[in-house]
């Protein structure tokens, strides 16, 4: 069983990555989908589907990642 400092270090590692590393490359580079003429990263998709209620509760339950927090904190993003 792990703890919950160790699924908070997980989450984190997920999102933070140094420039140039495949974490970095997979969730901040621009995706592009050609048919809808999207342009984003998959991060910003993240940010804009969880509301700050989902993000409050998974929180709690991991407790301080460094994502989910920011968007906890952002009660106007509703």
């Amino acid at each position: 069983m792990v703890t919950k400092a160790e699924v908070t270090e997980y989450i984190d590692a997920q999102f933070v990555g140094d420039e140039g590393t495949a974490i970095h490359t997979y969730w901040q580079t621009n995706l592009v989908l050609v048919d809808k003429g999207f342009a984003g990263e998959r991060l910003g998709v993240i940010q804009e589907w969880m509301s700050p209620e989902v993000a409050t509760i998974l929180q709690k339950l991991i407790g301080e990642a460094k994502m989910v927090k920011t968007i906890a904190k952002n009660r106007s993003n509703s």
